[in-house]
């Protein structure tokens, strides 16, 4: 997304002297994800900020980003796709926790949808890209440490019910089920490439 900038910027570096040539490629990269981060988290918060959703939205990233590292699921190939889908989802995510909150019965609502979701990530976590695979025992890894966020996530549920923090749980479940949904659609993707190869 900002291949061209990253570049020049890497560019300028060698020219002079900050970074060796045999670098120039890695270090483009790495200045590319902090700008895409960058740009990502600005956009977030200014829909935060403009929808009266900030709390939401800062929940949402906080939560969401630990549980998308270890649990995979659906990837889009295009840098500027995967921002739009990222935007998207944060929009989303914001208007499900706030419609979860409006329900006369959001605790039920919360706590079924919570159930169901964490029992989905546990038997298809972790849904890897095809583009960058996991060894055997990275597979392990990863699960494990998806268990143990969810169970972090369902003990701050399980308190947020208790004591009726109506914003802190619908966002967890919100962000529970996006998970879910990316997970069965990454399942998917992967799959048709499967088939497709076979043939």
């Amino acid at each position: 997304m900002f291949s061209v900038l990253s570049n020049k910027i890497s560019d300028t570096f060698v020219n002079n002297n900050k970074i060796t040539d045999d670098k120039k490629e890695i270090f483009a990269y790495g200045i590319n994800r902090i700008l895409c981060n960058f740009t990502m988290l600005t956009a977030c918060i200014i829909i935060g900020i403009l929808s009266g959703n900030l709390i939401n939205v800062v929940l949402f990233l906080l939560l969401f980003i630990p549980i998308r590292k270890y649990c995979g699921g659906f990837h889009l190939e295009s840098p500027l796709n995967c921002f739009i889908a990222s935007i998207f989802t944060v929009i989303i995510a914001v208007l499900s926790s706030v419609i979860i909150c409006g329900s006369e019965i959001k605790t039920e609502i919360s706590i079924i949808l919570s159930v169901l979701s964490i029992i989905i990530i546990f038997f298809l976590a972790p849904v890897e890209s095809m583009n960058k695979q996991l060894t055997s025992n990275e597979k392990k890894v990863y699960k494990s440490k998806a268990i143990k966020i969810l169970l972090l996530y369902y003990f701050i549920f399980s308190i947020a019910v208790i004591f009726k923090l109506e914003q802190i749980y619908s966002i967890i479940t919100a962000t529970i089920l996006i998970e879910v949904l990316l997970l069965l659609l990454g399942k998917l993707k992967n799959n048709i490439i499967i088939k497709k190869t076979t043939f």
